[in-house]
């Protein structure tokens, strides 16, 4: 039972993540509380007249945020003699996040900042942006907390009124399906701004759908549009297998999201053509599986049992080190991790035998600490569970930046909390690890 609970949550969390990509749980739930939300703003302002509001403010306000993430990002990447395009992870006070110019989180921090006027800023279970509140200026980031306010403003008062009178000589199915593509592509571009940024699929296609949504309303048909579709799709399904450029994620991630909309759209045609719907239908459900795998594992790997008497390695963020202890009754995963207030998608418990084999090659993983001070003099300690090997720091600009190598038992849960742990114990509590920068040092 738990595990057909278990898939029908990685369902709705894999087809919310098509659109919203994310660890958090969270995410899921704001969807359709804002989903809900418009439909009841649809029904109360149903038969009330308003005039049409111009959409280029809506628009402006979009596109100042997104370029204000992209801002934020190019400033702490230079500021921190850090390459454009790296991979990053960043500690501070506790806090984790990570970051690249293809999926910037920094502009998180503006939400973060008012996490903080709430005395909230570390959570185990979310990356709320407050770690990095220490490396820009308030001020900056209470302006995108305001500007991010207005964009959920604005998305509500032009759904009430320029997009009410849009539905307003279609039939019931294209109301439904058209509310729905609202809530998709307004959620994913507002949530985007913070989480993903200017370069992310969510954003480029998330436009590519609206752009041809009133391209259509216009009056023009969309009839080369649907096989371009298809054949992109197909394109980029093929180009998996021939081409390592991205992951397969990343590319089964973009086709799903290029689908979904393409979908949204033939739906709300007036009259549905099937010779269109059922191959984007087809092609779609192929590309959200495959882009789902990873949500699929992690909801297999919360439902795995934990027999009585078994061996289980958690993480203690508050020791900062990996301990053991004998699991005394019978349990999933997930319920452990609920009651150690973990999130699952982090992989915070092992269980020797289960998940992981004590006696198999170390976990290893490479990256340059970047960093204000040299480490030529200072020896690392080491902790249970995860052993480094510390290159020498060679000064850049402002900086040094240190090759570090983390060499964990096969069974050390949620790695990069450990690798946070470390870190603090060896005083830095606040760092940066280089990951794109590791191998070309």
């Amino acid at each position: 039972m738990a595990f057909l609970k278990n898939m029908f949550l990685a369902f709705i969390d894999s087809f919310v993540n098509i659109f919203v990509s994310g660890r958090s749980e969270i995410k899921v739930a704001l969807f359709f509380l804002y989903l809900l939300f418009l439909v009841i703003v649809y029904f109360i302002f149903k038969n009330k007249s308003f005039k049409k509001y111009s959409w280029k403010y809506c628009w402006i306000g979009l596109l100042l945020m997104y370029f204000y993430g992209f801002a934020l990002q190019l400033f702490f990447t230079t500021s921190n003699n850090i390459g454009l395009f790296d991979y990053i992870n960043v500690g501070n006070n506790g806090e984790l996040s990570s970051s690249s110019l293809w999926h910037t989180h920094v502009a998180k921090a503006s939400v973060g900042l008012i996490f903080s006027y709430f005395g909230k800023t570390q959570f185990q279970t979310l990356d709320s942006g407050s770690v990095y509140l220490e490396y820009i200026p308030h001020f900056i980031l209470l302006g995108g907390a305001i500007l991010l306010l207005c964009l959920i403003i604005a998305a509500i008062f032009y759904f009430a009124t320029s997009f009410k009178l849009f539905l307003k000589d279609k039939n019931i199915r294209q109301k439904i399906v058209l509310i729905f593509g609202y809530a998709v592509a307004s959620f994913s571009l507002i949530e985007g701004s913070v989480d993903g940024g200017i370069l992310s699929r969510n954003f480029l296609i998330s436009v590519l759908f609206i752009v041809a949504l009133f391209i259509r309303e216009k009056g023009k048909k969309l009839k080369y549009f649907y096989p371009a579709v298809v054949l992109v799709g197909i394109f980029l399904l093929l180009n998996h297998f021939f081409s390592q450029n991205l992951t397969y994620i990343d590319i089964y991630g973009f086709v799903s999201l290029l689908l979904l909309y393409g979908l949204i759209l033939g739906a709300s045609e007036k009259k549905i053509n099937k010779l269109i719907l059922v191959p984007l239908f087809v092609i779609f459900v192929i590309s959200w599986w495959m882009s789902s795998l990873r949500i699929i594992q992690i909801y297999k790997y919360s439902s795995t049992y934990i027999p009585a008497s078994s061996t289980i390695y958690t993480h203690n963020a508050s020791l900062n080190k990996v301990e053991a202890s004998i699991n005394k009754n019978g349990q999933t995963i997930e319920l452990l991790a609920k009651s150690l207030n973990k999130n699952i998608s982090y992989a915070p418990v092992s269980v020797d035998g289960i998940t992981c084999a004590r006696n198999n090659s170390s976990i290893v993983i490479k990256a340059i600490l970047v960093s204000k001070q040299s480490l030529n003099n200072v020896t690392l300690n080491n902790l249970s569970f995860v052993k480094i090997k510390k290159g020498n720091s060679i000064a850049s600009f402002s900086h040094f930046k240190t090759p570090l190598t983390f060499y964990f038992d096969p069974c050390t849960p949620e790695i990069f909390s450990v690798i946070n742990g470390v870190m603090i114990d060896n005083g830095f509590n606040d760092y940066i690890l280089n990951y794109s920068a590791s191998s070309n040092y």
